[in-house]
């Protein structure tokens, strides 16, 4: 068996304490025998669209987090985050190492309705019906506008899944990726982002788990963000043991095409800047 790489590191990690496969501390265990010497635990924050999440204990997830930490002092560090969805609140922040930014719904308030836009086709198509008088390119401007509006309002440390949007549009079924006018609002919300001074994540998990052949955002948008100086980290958005490390060496390289010269991985709890 060959041996792990050792120094290993991701913040956009879930749990048994939102939708995650394994309870913390088999999710650390699982990060040790990976190679990891830093692993950032991130679950859901609570909605109103979802069943209630352990994330809903503030206190309660907090202190998890730090015993989890305390426990695996010497194996690796564990670092406290959390995916703070634009439509949910988590009042303790201060006591988190982090906060991942980003949009996992839009809500129809006129009939008091959630829409996942990373369900699947079905459920985009209807909230394209219902919001949007099936105009796709609307709904996808939509998604951009509330991926702008929470990076600014709350000022993340990471943007996660940017344009996690294009999940389910499998051979555009939604939307035109390749339109200008889509690029131009993707865009516009990425330069939001990077007024916000938030770190942009390359997420490989829609690639793991069979919706995308390509990592979390575009290249396109990738191109920009290095143009304009934004960072950059790599995580699998991971659910499982399985995902911890799923593609790591393409998304560096899919970074370093883009014009990317360093990363910015977790070490002891904070994101430091290294060397592609």
């Amino acid at each position: 068996m060959t041996a792990p790489v050792r120094g290993l590191s991701a913040c956009h990690n879930h749990t048994q304490m939102s939708d995650g496969a394994l309870e913390l501390d088999g999710m650390v265990r699982a990060a040790v025998r990976r190679g990891f010497s830093d692993i950032g635990i991130s679950d859901h924050s609570c909605l109103a669209a979802e069943p209630p999440h352990a994330t809903g204990d503030e206190a309660g997830y907090i202190a998890a987090l730090r015993g989890a930490k305390a426990r695996f002092a010497g194996e690796i560090c564990v670092a406290a985050g959390l995916e703070l969805d634009a439509l949910s609140r988590f009042s303790a922040r201060k006591e988190l190492d982090y906060v991942i930014g980003s949009v996992h719904y839009l809500y129809d308030k006129a009939a008091d309705r959630f829409y996942g836009v990373d369900w699947d086709e079905a459920t985009a198509k209807t909230c394209i019906k219902e919001m949007f008088g099936k105009n796709g390119l609307a709904y996808a401007k939509a998604y951009y506008a509330a991926v702008a509006e929470n990076a600014l309002r709350t000022r993340p440390d990471v943007i996660g899944h940017f344009d996690l949007v294009v999940k389910p549009n499998a051979r555009g079924a939604l939307f035109d990726e390749e339109s200008p006018a889509y690029r131009a609002a993707a865009l516009e919300a990425l330069d939001a982002c990077c007024e916000a001074g938030a770190i942009l994540e390359v997420n490989t998990g829609g690639v793991f788990r069979g919706w995308r052949s390509t990592f979390y955002p575009a290249p396109f948008l990738l191109r920009r963000a290095a143009e304009k100086g934004m960072r950059a980290t790599v995580s699998a958005d991971a659910h499982c043991a399985e995902a911890l490390c799923f593609g790591f060496a393409a998304a560096r390289e899919m970074l370093r095409c883009a014009g990317f010269c360093s990363v910015w991985a977790l070490r002891g709890g904070t994101f430091c800047e290294e060397a592609l």
